[in-house]
């Protein structure tokens, strides 16, 4: 299987940033869920990077950026609601 080029990059975002999680890519699409899934084979794969960034630079799990997730999420919703409108003449 070969890997797309958001995969690679979750995995090298992993590589030098650790636990500090933050995808580039809208919710909901096929480029954020290939580098959400390279993210984590690169923890699977080097756990201790992520171990060594939080020691040296004070990032930990609270460094997901889960705000910035929701706020992704919430205006990809609405941008599709407002496509549903238009569509249907409203």
């Amino acid at each position: 299987m070969e890997c797309s080029e958001a995969y690679r990059e979750g995995e090298a975002y992993y590589r030098r940033h650790g636990y500090n999680y933050k995808n580039p890519y809208p919710a909901a699409t096929r480029e954020h869920n290939d580098f959400e899934r390279g993210w984590t084979q690169g923890l699977k794969k080097n756990p201790e990077i992520g171990e060594k960034l939080e020691k040296k630079e004070g990032v930990g799990s609270q460094g997901y950026q889960a705000e910035q997730q929701a706020k992704q999420t919430k205006e990809s919703l609405e941008r599709r609601k407002r496509e549903y409108l238009r569509a249907k003449g409203k």
